[in-house]
């Protein structure tokens, strides 16, 4: 297999081209050529995906789009892309006239895929001409598919039929995915790359051909595409249903659906309700709306959200980053500070002129079992220090956090150390976990009187009542949506003893825990305290309701020091 792909790769791939996920085995290719490697995990999620250190440099395709090049390679990468045709296109947009394409794709007889169906042709096409991305509905059926089929790399090998089922559903749930979309044969991967190649206006002249059925562990292709008036027709028939089809879909479901609540799953819309209106979807952002309608207690229909967003009458954010940075906007080229950022911070470096502080420094530590991905450089460790005992006072335009607030011993302390950093006019953007929907659920609301005692007290590490609070009464099986829905109850997950032995055998300077807990309306309460007592300057701007089946809020607020 290797053997061959080298083969192929050294006799025509000549010139300079692109490899598309090489991971940790990289094509040869013609002593002459230069190659760019593009993957869509960075270097470093490579090596945690294979688990091993030497993977190639790979960049975003995203970063080359523009260009053109001599030669495309793709081991094994279509299976696993959503919209096949539509991958293609941009492999193919890639090469110049006369340009090479080389791919090869498992022989499904040899692999779990053995199991399930062949994709037949048609399917491809209704994928590229609906726009099916990963999170629609015929996509996520896949999921189930490919884990039933994959069972031992899939985890579900020695596990129930319920716990197999509960495992396969979380995965259909799921932000991201990495599986077989779909099933080829010989035949079929002609079919698509010729229908891709007239698509886009181009001829395909084969150069090398394996059908692996019989003889091989994968099929492989290699072809010359140059520029082509052959099937016009085609084209313009499929231009006409790409920009028609969907929309016709959407507009009878939303003429059939009027007054109806729906929910999506999307990546952008995850957990969103909306009310369709009148052929448009309202994003119903709070929780009472659905009791004054009437339908708190309903089994809302799943309707994917289109990308017309022309359709939406009140347009959610479509990202994390996006809500906190949207706020923003106006300071993109300031000077502000992102505490805690971890692994994935809201604001970039690229945007913004934002220094990432944080009380470790995960990154040079290597502190990668804390976080789900490798943590990010930090400008700024804090240690035991305070914020304004460390950062110059009075120059940075914003602070953001997310999910810290809630680490943080002295509430009060906190918003006076920002307000000394921060300059008249200076924002504060952060991102709170609501109690009610997280693991901290069983513990009560932060008062008034908690956050003056830890302030009387100066407290910098948690402390002892807090730490046995949090352990005691945390329950870390639960889950937001379940919290919702009410179908799991919530239970402590240690014993006021075990609590308490454990907090004494790590020492309170080694424990980071949920000091505090907060709801939209409780936080609420703090902050008007704090400000009508230690800083006069700070005004509420807004805080969010928490959006259904989230876990968190956001705050904003705004400094005017004259």
């Amino acid at each position: 297999m290797i053997d061959t792909r080298n083969k192929f790769g050294t006799k025509y791939c000549v010139g300079n081209g692109v490899e598309i996920g090489a991971g940790v085995c990289p094509t040869e290719v013609h002593q002459s050529s230069t190659v760019v490697y593009v993957d869509k995990q960075s270097p470093e999620g490579l090596r945690q995906y294979f688990g091993v250190d030497q993977v190639v440099e790979a960049q975003s395709i995203q970063s080359i789009a523009n260009q053109e090049f001599d030669f495309v390679i793709a081991n094994h990468v279509l299976e696993h892309c959503s919209n096949v045709i539509k991958e293609l296109l941009k492999w193919i947009k890639l090469l110049r006239s006369g340009g090479t394409l080389f791919i090869t794709l498992p022989n499904r007889h040899l692999t779990n895929d053995n199991m399930r169906l062949l994709t037949p042709p048609t399917h491809f096409i209704l994928d590229y001409l609906y726009g099916a991305s990963d999170s629609d509905f015929e996509s996520r059926e896949h999921i189930g598919s490919f884990l039933w089929s994959w069972n031992d790399v899939g985890g579900l090998q020695g596990m129930t039929k319920t716990d197999a089922a509960t495992a396969v559903q979380a995965a259909m749930h799921a932000d991201e995915n990495d599986l077989h979309w779909h099933v080829f044969n010989h035949q079929t991967m002609m079919f698509v790359v010729n229908l891709a190649a007239v698509l886009s206006g181009k001829e395909v002249d084969v150069l090398e051909s394996i059908n692996g059925f019989k003889a091989s562990s994968e099929h492989a292709l290699v072809v010359r595409l140059t520029n082509s008036e052959k099937g016009a027709e085609i084209r313009a028939n499929f231009f006409t249903l790409k920009n028609t089809l969907r929309s016709t879909v959407y507009d009878t479901a939303m003429e059939l659906l009027d007054g109806s609540i729906t929910h999506g799953l999307t990546k952008d819309h995850a957990g969103k309700l909306f009310e369709v209106s009148e052929g448009k979807m309202r994003w119903v952002q709070h929780p009472n709306e659905l009791v004054v309608m009437g339908l708190d207690h309903d089994d809302y229909t799943y309707v994917e959200v289109t990308d017309s967003e022309a359709r939406l009458l009140v347009k959610p954010p479509c990202s994390r980053t996006e809500a906190i940075s949207s706020r923003l906007e106006v300071y993109r080229n300031k000077k502000g500070i992102e505490l805690s950022p971890g692994a994935a911070p809201l604001l970039m470096k690229e945007v913004f002129d934002v220094l990432y502080a944080d009380r470790f420094d995960h990154f040079s530590n290597d502190d990668r079992h804390y976080f789900d991905a490798a943590p990010i450089e930090i400008d700024v460790v804090l240690g035991e220090s305070l914020i304004h005992e460390v950062m110059e006072k009075g120059i940075y335009y914003y602070f953001v956090s997310s999910h810290v607030i809630e680490h943080i011993p002295d509430f009060i302390q906190h918003f006076i150390s920002i307000r000394d950093v921060l300059v008249d006019g200076g924002k504060i953007v952060m991102y709170v976990p609501d109690k009610r929907y997280t693991f901290d659920t069983l513990r009560p609301v932060t008062t008034v009187e908690d956050i003056e005692c830890a302030h009387a007290e100066k407290l910098r590490i948690p402390s002892r009542e807090m730490a046995i609070d949090c352990y005691h009464l945390s329950d870390f099986d639960v889950t937001a949506e379940g919290l919702w829905t009410g179908t799991c109850t919530a239970k402590p997950c240690l014993s006021l003893e075990e609590a308490q032995n454990l907090v004494d055998q790590k020492g309170l300077e080694n424990i980071d825990c949920h000091c505090h807990t907060f709801t939209p309306e409780s936080i609420r309460l703090l902050l008007d305290h704090v400000i009508a007592h230690y800083v006069n300057e700070l005004r509420v701007v807004e805080i969010t309701e928490t959006p259904h089946f989230m876990n968190e809020f956001i705050i904003e607020l705004e400094l005017g020091k004259n």
